[in-house]
């Protein structure tokens, strides 16, 4: 009847030191862990205001040269381009095209 309380007791203490060492590797990476985490959430904030200031920059400039289209070509014409549609030049007069090289122009 010892033998076995003390397999028991053996057994108790092999699982004490067990979840011991459980928790003493938890508490030791729990500090590395947050530091990570804090770092990663700095690292997304800081590409997030960078991609936030690059969205500005491309609006501003979109907007530029917006303009600058506007003042070297007619509106209707500028707006064709911008849809990305054909637009071809036939003496005075401009063209919508729909087909490659101009063969399938509409007044």
């Amino acid at each position: 009847m010892t033998s076995e309380l003390e397999r028991g007791s053996r057994r108790a203490t092999n699982e004490l030191v067990g979840a011991v060492v459980i928790l003493l590797i938890v508490v030791a990476l729990s500090p590395v862990v947050f530091v990570l985490i804090y770092r990663m959430t700095l690292t997304i904030q800081n590409y997030a205001l960078g991609l936030s200031k690059k969205t500005k920059e491309l609006r501003r400039e979109k907007k530029r040269s917006d303009t600058l289209l506007y003042q070297m070509l007619p509106k209707s014409v500028a707006l064709q381009l911008k849809l990305s549609k054909k637009v071809c030049r036939i003496p005075s007069l401009l063209l919508t095209c729909k087909g490659t090289e101009g063969s399938d122009c509409r007044f």
